[in-house]
């Protein structure tokens, strides 16, 4: 017999990798998750019915009975439309009408946004920002995305677009998404050595003393801390919560990303006298689906 509870929220989180779905309670408690592999291959409508499936299943395998669904997604979202607009990488993802579609398949009332948003706004209310006014969300992950939330809502800018920094620049040409995204790690170091590198095989040589992955590494805590710094002083936030996979899973990485940030600002310290308060994002994998359920919870 279905247990009907009136607060809980089917959250939705489509990557690059994986798309995750599960049911939420609106105290952020994790009820219920299951995700696939993200159809890269063929992208676009065949993402969409992988989330109606993932949907259903959580529908149909559940005691709860949840009474809204959202959804985080890679890509710029028109999160007032319910649209996906477009995304650099996964493929025929734009113009999805998903708000809409997912409406129609199951009559519950459906909010989108961008997952790195949605990421923020889980952590925000359930993670490392409880009871915080305003905080800032680094991912440092296969890519990298900030989201803001202002006194408990997504700042998302007058176009949608707050926090796209990968493509910013940050060392001459060298962008951000360049310097200290997994992705970015990962290339720079196999174009220097020769030989095709994942992202834990250059901390792992770096660890055994290599000095080109060393040096690699020491610039991506360099460009994460001077990013850090940057949107640190320009927003002024509460605490700023750094996630992702890059940031949690690799040893000492975050720990000289804050080490390396405070002594950057050190020496700015009579004008700027509060420094950011850096913590470890707390939420780990569950951010972005937890994330996707508290869409209900900002007010919009």
């Amino acid at each position: 017999m279905r247990e009907n509870i009136s607060d809980a929220v089917i959250g939705v989180d489509i990557g690059k990798t994986k798309i995750a779905s599960g049911i939420v309670k609106k105290d952020g408690q994790l009820l219920y998750k299951r995700e696939v592999n993200t159809n890269m291959k063929e992208g676009g409508m065949a993402i969409v019915n992988q989330c109606i499936s993932l949907i259903r299943k959580a529908l149909d395998g559940s005691k709860y009975s949840p009474s809204n669904i959202g959804i985080g997604s890679s890509g710029v979202v028109d999160y007032k439309n319910g649209v996906v607009v477009s995304s650099g990488s996964i493929p025929k993802w734009h113009n999805i009408r998903l708000k809409e579609i997912i409406e129609k398949t199951f009559g519950l009332p459906t909010k989108i946004d961008n997952d790195v948003h949605v990421a923020a706004l889980g952590e925000h209310y359930f993670g490392a920002g409880r009871g915080i006014r305003n905080s800032v969300y680094l991912t440092i992950s296969t890519g990298i995305g900030v989201g803001v939330v202002y006194q408990g809502k997504i700042w998302h800018g007058s176009h949608g677009l707050s926090g796209q920094i990968a493509h910013l620049p940050l060392f001459g040409s060298k962008t951000v998404n360049d310097m200290f995204s997994g992705n970015g790690i990962a290339r720079r170091a196999s174009k220097l050595m020769g030989i095709n590198l994942s992202t834990s095989d250059v901390f792992n040589e770096a660890r055994k003393n290599n000095k080109v992955a060393r040096k690699i590494i020491e610039e991506a805590i360099e460009g994460a801390s001077k990013t850090i710094a940057l949107f640190s002083n320009i927003i002024d936030p509460d605490i700023f919560i750094v996630g992702g996979s890059v940031a949690l899973k690799q040893e000492n990485f975050l720990t000289r990303i804050k080490d390396r940030t405070k002594k950057i600002l050190s020496k700015y310290e009579l004008q700027l006298p509060y420094g950011p308060v850096i913590k470890r994002a707390e939420l780990g994998e569950d951010a972005g689906v937890i994330g996707a359920a508290s869409l209900w919870l900002d007010g919009e």
